[in-house]
């Protein structure tokens, strides 16, 4: 499967990059993406409050 990058024009594809690495990652990922976004901001939303879960009942008994 091929993804065409038709949106970004300031990511360059794959066929830009010299070398890829083990998981098929360009060695030049992070230097040609970061600060790639161009909209609004991202806002991190409050989380909420923590999950207050049960104990597990130890299995030695």
């Amino acid at each position: 499967m091929t993804i065409q990058n038709t949106k970004y024009t300031n990511i360059s594809s794959k066929d830009n990059y010299e070398s890829i690495d083990a998981n098929r990652w360009s060695d030049a990922f992070y230097e040609t993406t970061a600060g790639a976004w161009t909209g609004e901001p991202l806002i991190r939303e409050p989380q909420g409050e923590y999950e207050q879960r049960l104990e597990l009942e130890s299995l030695s008994d």
